[in-house]
């Protein structure tokens, strides 16, 4: 199995862990659209590779969009930062009071992963649903 499967794969696996299990996920633009909410999709960003003897490094940079019905019992942005969190905190590495156990996530391949940017993904008012966005990464190494 190749690495771009085995990361998409766990963080597939944390989306679920945060959004719920039965969550539905595409690693990019799905095949058949999304006939109802919610859903995310996990779309590569960019890959770079710095070159070093024989090893590559890799840094994987993917984007993460969530969409979610809304409720229209609240305003949507606190809706979307809840979300955002519970990902967030799947997600990252470590915090100030944890840090994972050896071989940690994505199994035991990559390192250096955090997410680095978030926010809300913008709707019209009379939209019937909210989203967020993340942009996460991870480093890998491959040897030649």
């Amino acid at each position: 199995m190749n690495q771009w499967t085995v990361i998409t794969d766990e963080i597939r696996a944390q989306i679920r862990s945060a959004w719920g299990a039965n969550f539905q996920v595409a690693k990019g633009r799905p095949r058949v659209p999304f006939e109802s909410l919610p859903y995310a999709v996990i779309t590569t960003e960019n890959v770079t590779v710095v070159e070093s003897g024989r090893t590559l490094r890799r840094r994987w940079r993917f984007e993460i969009s969530g969409v979610f019905a809304y409720d229209e019992s609240s305003d949507s942005e606190p809706l979307v930062f809840e979300k955002i969190d519970q990902l967030h905190q799947a997600l990252q590495a470590y915090s100030e009071v944890s840090v994972p156990s050896v071989p940690g996530p994505f199994a035991g391949i990559c390192d250096v992963w955090q997410v680095e940017e978030f926010g809300p993904i913008e709707e019209e008012v009379q939209d019937s649903w909210y989203g967020c966005r993340l942009v996460f990464s991870c480093e890998s190494e491959v040897f030649s």
